[in-house]
């Protein structure tokens, strides 16, 4: 892995010499040089460093964090630090009557993380003006509670978990801290037993049976805790599960009186069957093991001086709901929420099981009352006198700007990247496309490097997730995708985005899914082969977490040929995974219009790709991300082993599903580039500290069957064979 790091290292130097290392300043570029996009680039890029931005959500972020008076602003930025394999944030304060006129913002802060936590996350300020609290942690810490004084630069630790701690909202003085925090890990001995030396196994995973230690998330999640003052933390029992995944949905008001989060509901009310939307009403009907959590999340609110704790509503939570207090102090504002159905009014109930509301709930008595978008910000605390925004899209890249809603001027504060400068990017442009079922489907399309046009190209289909809104070196997501880089070295690279029939989408979780995923696949090798841009005998094609199902679908389904397939930690519909996890049964059985058993057993053997992996005829790779990941990925590989099929199988140990550190993302985004290099081009990187991966891929490549046809260094393990 060094190898790999320090040739990375001396590509970025010509650039790191020549470029301004803050952005607020370009002066010193030299424009003239252009260099191709390679992956150390995408890891190196400076980003906004909110949570919610790391998992994709762009509508109402918040970009910058306003003091109390509006007076100043911090803005936390990442970006990737190869060298010691950390991902760097940093907060800068601003000043916001200079915003508009050449800011000279102010370094406060900069952490580093080795894990792939945020190393600083959620900042709040407190009332005295001065103070910030938040999420922090250095390699080798947990994550927690700390405050910075920004006169003093006194750096303060607030809370000492012994596990990391993931959310946490505190009093405008201070003085209440409400947080959440991962459990230890438990051996499995303390797990229930019975009377012998075995253990009884109820809601355990297979990866704690297995691996003798760690945690069910959806059996056990996080705890609880109150801090107050001096005082030692308390715990909170939480009858529901607390989660640590998705944005933070902790807030406490400013006094410290009452806390409000969410939970993932176990025992659901029976009312909310009544629900109409599809989902939640197909979540409130799966089946789960005694004791397992549902995927239906409502909001709590605690009581912290009385220690009593109580649902918010009786009702679950929307998409995309968020909580805001009112000024006042006594009462919070829910957006997307819905609405308790257990009232007599029958035109009433209709409404509420087809809306969601956005309303104003008065604490501690729960009253509520609808509140119209519009009055939202009359009744909420806000000091922010300006807009901070974003601005990005496809092929633009992010900069930061602020605007005056009043006299609707707007102002450059940040150019996150000036070192793109010198970069060659190839051209990217939003296309539509009909599918081979001549349905209209969205998506990018990264353009070769050095196009020739009448020249025909390899190419790479990269599965969901386009935005035209977002700008990306590699693609929505880190964990899979490699788009410039791809580009450098002579790919189209068609980054699949959503359907413009918005109609299908309601064939997601339907026996349709696969079969039109497929289609939007076909119908896109055929465009792009009748422009004359794509050698059709050259494709390749990426699932990643959810598009895992829908790749593995067309490698198994479709007639047209793939030189190379990219499979990348995500449900595949498969026999085994069913078996593994009660958290697919109801999913998977509604893919495949039942269970694998009795009289639906016969649609397995059609759609399941499990079932078909003897029509693969595209040299499949497989990334798992942990250990659970390995599970998700041992049908193919086993079943691909068996039949003699060219296999490689790469695990990166302590990679979460969205991968942040620098060398498991070299192992996952340089690996996918040489993949398809080999296979799509016949290409092999000479470095020295590749050579073991492609003794390899010439031995999967001589023991191909007859007739079919198709042209390292890292991190991870290598999964030996069978």
């Amino acid at each position: 892995m060094r190898k790999v790091v320090a040739l990375y290292l001396l590509l970025q130097l010509a650039e790191a010499c020549s470029c301004c290392v803050l952005g607020f300043r370009q002066e010193g570029i030299d424009r003239s040089f252009k260099r191709p996009v390679q992956v150390a680039d995408a890891i190196e890029m400076r980003q906004i460093g909110e949570h919610d931005y790391s998992l994709g959500v762009q509508d109402n972020l918040q970009l910058a964090h306003f003091s109390p008076d509006g007076k100043r602003f911090v803005v936390v930025v990442k970006k990737g630090n190869l060298e010691k394999n950390t991902n760097e944030f940093s907060m800068w304060l601003f000043k916001s009557a200079d915003s508009f006129r050449s800011p000279q913002p102010e370094l406060l802060l900069t952490m580093s993380s080795d894990s792939s936590r945020e190393a600083i996350k959620d900042p709040q300020w407190l009332d005295d003006e001065d103070t910030i609290a938040f999420l922090g942690e250095n390699p080798g810490e947990v994550p927690q509670v700390f405050s910075l004084e920004i006169k003093s630069r006194k750096l303060k630790k607030l809370t000492d978990h012994r596990t990391p701690v993931f959310k946490y909202a505190i009093s405008g003085d201070g003085q209440t801290i409400v947080f959440e925090a991962d459990p230890a890990d438990e051996k499995i001995e303390k797990a229930e037993s019975g009377s012998g030396a075995g253990v009884v196994v109820t809601t355990q995973n297979i990866e704690t049976l297995l691996t003798n230690s760690g945690h069910n998330i959806r059996v056990v999640g996080e705890g609880l805790f109150i801090k107050v003052g001096s005082r030692s933390e308390k715990e909170v029992a939480v009858d529901d599960l607390l989660f640590p995944l998705g944005a933070p949905a902790l807030s406490i008001s400013d006094d410290g009186r009452f806390a409000v989060f969410d939970v993932k509901v176990r025992d659901l009310p029976s009312v909310w069957a009544g629900y109409k939307e599809r989902f939640l009403h197909d979540f409130f009907g799966e089946k789960r093991l005694a004791g397992m959590a549902s995927r239906l999340t409502r909001y709590m609110v605690l009581d912290v001086r009385q220690g009593t704790l109580e649902p918010l509503l009786n009702a679950p939570e929307g998409h995309g709901s968020r909580l805001m207090w009112a000024r006042d102090g006594d009462s919070i504002i829910v957006t997307n929420s819905y609405l308790p159905l257990d009232l007599a009014a029958p035109d009433e109930r209709e409404a509420r099981e087809n809306n969601t509301y956005t309303v104003e709930i008065k604490l501690p008595s729960r009253d509520y009352i609808k509140l119209a978008a519009e009055n939202v910000a009359n009744r909420t605390r806000t000091s922010q006198p300006f807009a901070v925004r974003l601005d990005e899209s496809f092929d633009r890249p992010p900069r930061i700007y602020v605007s005056d809603p009043v006299t609707k001027v707007s102002a450059l504060l940040w150019d996150l990247n000036p070192q793109f400068s010198v970069l060659a990017f190839g051209r990217v442009e939003a296309i539509t496309w009909r599918s081979k079922d001549d349905h209209e489907v969205l998506g990018g399309l990264y353009w070769p490097l050095s196009y020739e046009k009448g020249r025909r190209y390899p190419l790479v289909i990269q599965s969901h997730g386009f935005n035209a809104k977002k700008f990306a070196i590699d693609g929505p997501w880190s964990s899979a995708f490699a788009a410039q880089p791809l580009v450098s070295q002579g790919f189209v690279v068609l980054q699949l985005g959503f359907w413009k029939d918005q109609a299908l989408a309601h064939a997601t979780n339907t026996p349709e899914e696969g079969p039109l995923e497929m289609a939007a696949v076909e119908g896109a090798i055929d465009y792009l082969d009748q422009l004359g841009l794509i050698d059709r005998e050259r494709v390749g094609i990426i699932g990643f977490s959810r598009t895992v199902f829908s790749v593995a679908y067309t490698l198994t389904h479709s007639k047209y040929k793939f030189a190379g397939a990219l499979l990348t930690d995500g449900i595949d519909g498969g026999h085994l995974q069913y078996l593994s996890s009660p958290l697919f049964w109801h999913e998977f059985d509604e893919l495949m219009g039942g269970p694998p058993f009795g009289s639906t057993l016969r649609l397995w053997l059609e759609r399941s790709p499990g079932f078909n992996l003897d029509k693969v005829e595209a040299p499949v790779r497989l990334v798992a991300l942990g250990p659970a990941s390995v599970l998700l990925s041992w049908e193919w590989y086993s079943g691909l082993k068996r039949l003699g099929k060219p296999v490689d199988f790469i695990y990166l140990p302590n990679a979460p599903h969205l991968i942040t550190r620098p060398s498991e993302r070299v192992a996952a985004q340089q690996g996918l580039v040489d993949w398809f290099r080999f296979w799509l081009k016949s290409e092999e990187d000479p470095a020295p500290a590749k050579a073991g991966q492609y003794v390899r891929w010439r031995k999967l490549q001589a023991s191909r069957p007859v007739g079919e046809n198709g042209s390292a260094g890292h991190s991870g393990l290598e999964v030996p064979e069978l």
